[in-house]
C-alpha cells in the first residue's frame, strides 16, 4: 500500500507493508490430555474409549483431524460426537474433525472429548491396543491404551473306576480327567476327590501338576 502526504511543498511517499510476524493471528497447539479405556473386560463386551484434547494456544486450533485404530480382532462400532466423525469399516478405524480449539486465553482448561466404542468376540486377543493421533497442521500427537480381555475357562472333569466291578482285596484305581474347552486359559485348578470310608488310598499321581493324599 502506498500512501502520499503534502507537508508544505514537499510530497512524500512511502510504503505500508501489511502485518506479518508477531503481529498475525498465531497458530494453536493441541495436545492430548487424556485417553481412557477400562482395565479388563470379559470377551463379548464392548470396550468405550474416552479421548480428551485441548489448545495450549497462542492461538485458535481449526479443523483439528482425529485418527482412532481399533485394535485388531475387535469391530469399529461408534463415535460419539457421531456429527464430527466418520466411521471407516475398511480400515475399522474412525476418522474425526474438531471444527475449533479456542486459546486458553479465551477459554482456561477447555478441553474435548471424543468417545469410541468396538466390539470384541471369540478372536480377540486377551490384550488389546486403541491408538489415536491427533493433527493439527504440523503439529501431530499421539497416544495409546491398553485392555486386558478376559476369555472364559469351561473346565470339565470326569471319573472312571477299574476294575469294574472290584473283586474285594484287590487293588481298585480311579482316573479323574480334567479338561478345559475353552477358549481362556484355566489357571491354577484344584482337584478334590473323597474317596469312600470303605477303601484305603496307597498312592496317587498327577501329569501334569502336583497331588497329595491322606
Amino acid at each position: 500500500m502506498v500512501r502520499r502526504l503534502l507537508i508544505g511543498a514537499v510530497l512524500v511517499a512511502f510504503v505500508v507493508a501489511p502485518a506479518t510476524g508477531s503481529g498475525a493471528d498465531p497458530a494453536g497447539t493441541v495436545v492430548i490430555e487424556e485417553l481412557t479405556a477400562p482395565n479388563s473386560v470379559a470377551v463379548g463386551e464392548t470396550i468405550t474409549y474416552t479421548l480428551r484434547v485441548r489448545n495450549d494456544g497462542p492461538g485458535a486450533a481449526t479443523n483439528v483431524a482425529v485418527m482412532a485404530f481399533a485394535p485388531p480382532g475387535t469391530t469399529a462400532i461408534s463415535a460419539d460426537p457421531a456429527a464430527s466423525c466418520d466411521l471407516q469399516s475398511e480400515t475399522q478405524s474412525f476418522a474425526c474433525t474438531i471444527a475449533t480449539l479456542p486459546p486458553p486465553a479465551r477459554n482456561p482448561g477447555q478441553t474435548v472429548a471424543l468417545s469410541f466404542v468396538i466390539g470384541t468376540d471369540a478372536n480377540t486377543p486377551s490384550t488389546v491396543t486403541f491408538r489415536v493421533q491427533v493433527k493439527n497442521g504440523t503439529n501431530t500427537v499421539s497416544a495409546n491404551v491398553a485392555t486386558n480381555v478376559v476369555h472364559p475357562a469351561d473346565v470339565s472333569l470326569t471319573k472312571v473306576g477299574t476294575p469294574n466291578p472290584a473283586v474285594v482285596g484287590s487293588s481298585l484305581t480311579y482316573t479323574l480327567t480334567a479338561r478345559n474347552a475353552g477358549p481362556g486359559t484355566a489357571a491354577n485348578v484344584r482337584v478334590t476327590d473323597q474317596l469312600p470310608g470303605t477303601v484305603t488310598p496307597t498312592s496317587v499321581t498327577a501329569s501334569p501338576g502336583s497331588c497329595s493324599g491322606t
